[in-house]
């Protein structure tokens, strides 16, 4: 689907960067192809262009994803980088609670906590 899902690590209410080095371990395996800070990712069961791959630790948008296995990379992603999930006209996901507390309140408001891909899907699905 061509739908933009952003990933924004948050502290304190305000846009940050990840401290954790193993983002870029999980998405190396997947990228077939890359430019200028634009990937394509490959999974068992489909694909998608992710942008932002030349500083992972600020956050990335993922579109044109396809098939699956992609959400649970999504997922992955946050949970690695402690980035919240923001996928356009949707709530905000989380996969911990402690990260509610930092979000900027008008996301916080409608956030919602998820542990899977097929959650984060159900979110975008139901929006």
């Amino acid at each position: 689907m061509s739908f933009d899902v952003f990933l924004q690590p948050f502290a304190n209410g305000e846009s940050t960067r990840s401290d954790h080095p193993s983002i870029s371990a999980l998405v190396t395996p997947l990228v077939v192809d890359t430019d200028q800070g634009w990937a394509h990712l490959v999974t068992s069961d489909g694909e998608a262009d992710l942008y932002g791959y030349d500083d992972l630790a600020s956050g990335c948008m993922i579109n044109h994803a396809a098939g699956d296995a992609i959400w649970d990379v999504v997922v992955a992603i946050a949970s690695v980088g402690r980035f919240a999930i923001m996928p356009v006209g949707c709530p905000t996901c989380v996969t911990d609670p402690s990260m509610l507390t930092h979000l900027p309140p008008e996301l916080a408001a409608q956030a919602i906590l998820i542990t899977s891909g097929s959650d984060l899907l159900r979110v975008i699905q139901s929006s």
